[in-house]
């Protein structure tokens, strides 16, 4: 389950920024910060022992192993449960630590079967000499574009309707990338990017099967979501 949250950070963030860099229009939108922060308040915990024992603790009660040793997934979880495994997939990842020093509050809701998973960045507080060539260029390219962005605090989310078929997570027609309060359509992600959603549902699905989850079904309902499926030995 922690890959799960981890591969929505990783499309967020990616998009969100390459989004940045390419749009120049809607500057008062893109810089919206949600509702739900308040850089006052205390912020989710990002530390990675402790995400670790709340994502494990989370994981437990939707897992029973049999006496075969197959270990099942069935249960509800609800938006602070699928939450804290975004937080808990970023936190214990080496390859987001330089992104996480400048993330101030991570947030995932769930209502009426939307998903809506985001983070708030200051992108000046990511140490850059700890990105990969890739990463870099792209904050420089960045901060060339909008000066203004390299010291304040982003929005960047992803929301949507995903669904379960055979096996395989398919994202909704509705599916949105945000950018504070600026909201790229799938198709316009593909027009700006060339990132049509089937590649996004390609590399998120083939990480489910890299860290050994088969889920059957995964169903957004009201506020929560119901989670079937089986965790493969490794």
């Amino acid at each position: 389950m922690k890959k799960v949250g981890f591969i929505v950070f990783a499309i967020l963030l990616g998009v969100g920024l390459g989004a940045l860099a390419a749009i120049s229009l809607s500057w008062q939108q893109a810089t919206q910060l949600p509702e739900w922060y308040d850089s006052q308040k205390q912020a989710t915990n990002l530390d990675a022992t402790e995400s670790t024992i709340a994502r494990d603790r989370i994981i437990r009660g939707i897992t029973t192993t049999s006496s075969s040793g197959i270990t099942r997934i069935d249960g509800e979880l609800n938006a602070t449960d699928i939450n804290q495994l975004v937080v808990g997939a970023i936190a214990t990842n080496p390859n987001y630590r330089p992104v996480l020093e400048g993330t101030r509050d991570i947030n995932t809701t769930i209502q009426n079967g939307q998903v809506q998973s985001g983070a708030v960045v200051n992108l000046s507080e990511i140490p850059t000499e700890q990105l990969n060539p890739t990463e870099r260029a792209l904050l420089e390219r960045l901060s060339q574009t909008f000066p203004a962005l390299a010291d304040r605090e982003i929005y960047l989310g992803i929301e949507g309707q995903p669904s379960f078929e055979q096996g395989r997570l398919l994202l909704s027609e509705d599916t949105v990338i945000r950018v504070g309060d600026l909201r790229l359509t799938l198709d316009q992600l593909q027009s700006l990017f060339g990132v049509s959603r089937e590649q996004i549902e390609q590399q998120i699905n083939q990480k489910l099967q890299q860290e050994g989850l088969d889920l059957s079904t995964v169903e957004f309902q009201g506020d929560s979501a119901v989670v079937r499926g089986e965790v493969r030995s490794p």
